[in-house]
């Protein structure tokens, strides 16, 4: 073994040695996925010159299919503004999902609080 690879070893049983069971099998999950990628022959690709992962040729084969095909973007349709009942729920709660409903329950629940906050209390 080389240096590396035994300083390598080193460090990963003494991080194995520190970790609990949980911890630990999620290391030993993650270096055997690497060892697999590793050792998996990846595609090089000699129009790219890169290993792809894809069939070689394929990016060179499949370039340009769609040249003559008009591909156009449909109407995406109008934005409905927002009241502004729903612009005050933006406001409030820093998100503009809900509606005017939503807003007037928690005014409503507000006000409660603010009145009982101030109503004293008897002993």
């Amino acid at each position: 073994m080389n240096k590396i690879a035994v300083e390598l070893v080193r460090e990963l049983s003494n991080k194995l040695e520190s970790l609990d069971d949980q911890r630990t099998a999620e290391l030993v999950r993650t270096v055997r996925a690497a060892i697999v990628r590793i050792d998996s022959p990846a595609a090089v690709d000699p129009m790219l010159g890169v290993e792809s992962g894809s069939p070689v040729g394929y990016f060179a084969q499949t370039a340009g299919m769609f040249a003559d095909e008009p591909f156009e973007r449909p109407a995406q349709g109008t934005i409905k503004e927002r009241d502004d009942r729903q612009k005050q729920l933006c406001g409030l709660f820093g998100s503009c999902q809900g509606d005017a409903e939503d807003l007037d329950a928690f005014l409503a629940i507000n006000r409660e609080q603010r009145l009982l906050s101030r109503t004293p209390i008897e002993l």
